[in-house]
């Protein structure tokens, strides 16, 4: 529920300013130009937990985070498009997913 409410609020909030702190991940497409280099450097060091200190793993609790703002950090924009649609294909049943 929270996540709901939270997702609706602040993303037109956002938009307001033509700002986006964060995209979810499952429902984003990005650009490869935007991604190589820093931002999938800094992504990817939340796969060696041992070497992370508590800040830091604090912050990968929400890794798409860190990949969005590696993203405006390169001066590249974030946008949400409310009349987007993301088409998933779900396993028919319990068993296939595992």
């Amino acid at each position: 529920m929270e996540y709901k409410f939270s997702h609706f609020i602040d993303k037109a909030f956002e938009g307001c300013f033509s700002y986006q702190s964060v995209l979810p991940g499952a429902f984003s497409v990005l650009r490869w130009a935007a991604v190589r280099g820093s931002p999938v450097e800094e992504f990817l060091k939340g796969l060696n937990k041992r070497e992370l200190n508590l800040l830091q793993l604090n912050m990968f609790l929400a890794e798409d985070r860190i990949m969005c703002f590696e993203i405006v950090k390169q001066r590249f924009e974030l946008l949400y498009l409310p009349g987007a649609v993301a088409v998933t294909d779900p396993p028919p049943n319990l068993l296939r997913l595992m």
